[in-house]
């Protein structure tokens, strides 16, 4: 017995230059079908990366999600992303981004669309305006969470004054 076969078994020898034609022709003859075999690549959403030893001092903007474990001053706004502050990460500026995990420093106030976590190795000083916040155990937290981002109705007497006017108004037709 020879690595696990028995001698008298044959073996498949396969080209590799056939297995390579063969999948190109497949590729060609799919290609009309689902996606153009021209088309470049696509795009995929990236993380940028603001290393250690970089500091930035005044404001971040884009679409893309971005990672911090240098410093940065002034004002992030990422509307769309997803921000981390790596655990060697310092940011002292206010921002808004979709969501933050918080590892390292942050000192600011933070809008997020929907959610924010504060790590074990986080540290937050700041008001945190966001739908979903986590703080976990461990972290150290200083500043207001609203969590509050609905619209609050403080007059309770106009709607309820405006669907008897529209109630009246179907009767009298």
């Amino acid at each position: 017995m020879r690595f696990g076969k028995r001698e008298n078994e044959s073996a498949v020898v396969v080209e590799p230059v056939r297995v390579f034609e063969a999948a190109e022709q497949r590729r060609a003859e799919g290609a009309g079908k689902t996606f153009d075999a021209r088309a470049g690549p696509a795009i995929v959403h990236a993380t940028a990366v603001i290393g250690q030893s970089i500091c930035i001092k005044g404001e971040i903007t884009g679409d893309e999600d971005l990672l911090i474990e240098g410093r940065v001053e002034g004002m992030v706004n990422l509307p769309k992303s997803h921000l981390v502050i790596g655990p060697n990460g310092t940011v002292a500026a206010n921002a808004k981004a979709r969501s933050f995990n918080i590892d390292g420093h942050m000192q600011g106030d933070i809008n997020a669309g929907e959610t924010v976590i504060v790590t074990s190795s986080g540290v937050m000083q700041g008001n945190i305006r966001a739908p979903r916040v986590t703080l976990q155990d461990g972290c150290k937290f200083k500043g207001t969470i609203d969590m509050d981002i609905e619209p609050v109705v403080t007059d309770l007497k106009t709607p309820f004054a405006n669907a008897q006017q529209k109630r009246a108004n179907e009767q009298q037709v």
